[in-house]
């Protein structure tokens, strides 16, 4: 039981270090060759309000974060 009790405790503090917001788009393969830098692991690791973002060249860097998107509303919810 203890160690179920562990292992969950941290699993939600993995959740939960998840910072708000965005990260930008990934850069294009040709800039793979600075990208490919592995600079954090999670959001924990990354200064004040930046996000770890990942990117498609294998590597993750502390970027500042884009604003949460609000969704966009369906045709019937413009209508009321």
């Amino acid at each position: 039981m203890f160690k179920f009790l562990v292992v969950l405790s941290v699993f939600v503090g993995v959740i939960s270090s998840e910072k708000p917001g965005d990260c930008p788009p990934s850069l294009p393969p040709p800039a793979c060759i600075i990208s490919s830098l592995k600079l954090c692991e999670t959001d924990e690791g990354c200064f004040g309000p930046m996000k770890c973002c990942k990117n498609d060249c294998g590597g993750a860097i502390c970027l500042p974060v884009f604003p949460v998107k609000p969704p966009i509303p369906t045709p019937d919810e413009k209508s009321e």
